[in-house]
């Protein structure tokens, strides 16, 4: 499963991917690519305040790509 977070504010957005709690900056106008297991049940959390959590349930390690610009 591929699920792009576009970060459409003026504010770095902190992204974690949890269980493992691996955190990454997402910068002003950019967007992430999360790679994550097919069929496995994931979510989304937002905070509000810059941050996002995504909870990997599958076996493998998310994959987390970063782009400056959307």
């Amino acid at each position: 499963m591929r699920l792009p977070i576009r970060n459409k504010t003026s504010e770095n957005l902190t992204l974690c991917i949890e269980p493992l709690f691996v955190e990454y900056q997402i910068p002003a106008g950019g967007k992430a690519e999360v790679t994550l297991d097919d069929g496995e049940a994931h979510s989304i959390d937002y905070f509000g305040d810059g941050w996002v959590t995504v909870w990997n349930e599958g076996i493998s390690p998310a994959v987390v790509e970063i782009f400056a610009t959307d």
